[in-house]
């Protein structure tokens, strides 16, 4: 027989021993409250966290003039909301009543309890020495199990509703922040295709015209960044993605005029500094870099 089974065996019978007298010694119910809702209130503590960044996310870029008034204030409403949500729901795990202490029969616990340890650390050593010979694969995903089910719930939502323009911004955002990039463009064209005039959506979905990488795609993405451009003369990004797409249409000296409109912004000393003197570099010298 599988040695595995039998430590499963012993396990269970451990187990049987211990929960026996807890569910059927008369006069000993199961006190209230025994559930450990430790896992509970730290899953909540982090969505609460989440949604006070995403808020305060969303509030610098209505701020900056990122987002259109009305657009901005749905998403802070509905941030809002949710962490209303939370919040009570946060409360009222606060206000349930303390655990009752649980007397057990000592001796008899105490054995079971030894008989327990002695089975799991028995298990653990040989699944340790099997999976030291054959090491499992790695996992598909190490997506957090929240940030999983949440996306699951805004996908199947967008199924429901393919024109919410809200669903279709917290996608992109979503995919962007996971490294999705193919799935973060699809959503931010879907946001813009639904509402042409959001700033945010459009500027996203040129990024995502520029990661194509076709001639007619860096066309059409230059020509939403000129039209950005036109409400937005002083944003270091605009600029920089509007340099990006001259250079990848072989435009060298408008590149590099736009890229240095862009330095004269930045701080002198920092990792963009340093990235955008690399651009110009490249832009004035476009033959040997296409050498190397």
């Amino acid at each position: 027989m599988n040695p595995l089974w039998i430590m499963g065996a012993m396990l269970v019978l451990c187990v049987i021993w211990l929960v026996w007298p807890l569910c059927w010694k008369p006069g000993n119910p199961l006190p209230q409250g025994i559930e450990d809702d430790a896992s509970e209130r730290h899953l909540l503590q982090a969505e609460k966290r989440r949604l006070l960044a995403e808020i305060k996310r969303q509030r610098a870029e209505q701020l900056e003039g990122r987002q259109d008034d009305a657009s901005a204030q749905r998403l802070l409403a509905d941030s809002e909301a949710a962490l209303a949500q939370l919040l009570r729901q946060i409360d009222a795990l606060g206000n349930r009543p303390a655990p009752a202490p649980v007397v057990l029969n000592e001796p008899a616990h105490w054995l079971a309890a030894l008989l327990l340890a002695a089975s799991v650390a028995a298990a653990a050593s040989m699944l340790f020495r099997q999976q030291w010979r054959d090491p499992p694969a790695a996992p598909l995903s190490t997506m957090p199990k929240d940030i999983g089910e949440m996306l699951k719930r805004l996908e199947q939502r967008l199924v429901r509703e393919p024109d919410s323009f809200t669903g279709w911004v917290m996608a992109g955002r979503t995919y962007a922040s996971l490294g999705d990039k193919e799935k973060a463009r699809m959503a931010w064209a879907n946001a813009y295709r639904i509402k042409p005039d959001s700033r945010e959506a459009r500027f996203q979905h040129a990024i995502g015209l520029l990661e194509l990488g076709e001639d007619r795609h860096y066309q059409a993405a230059l020509a939403h960044f000129d039209a950005l451009q036109q409400a937005q003369m002083d944003s270091v990004e605009l600029g920089w993605y509007r340099g990006l797409a001259l250079f990848s249409l072989k435009q060298f000296p408008q590149a590099k005029q736009q890229w240095q409109q862009v330095l004269e912004q930045l701080p002198p000393e920092g990792e963009e500094h340093d990235m955008v003197v690399d651009a110009i570099r490249r832009a004035s010298r476009p033959d040997q870099e296409a050498q190397q």
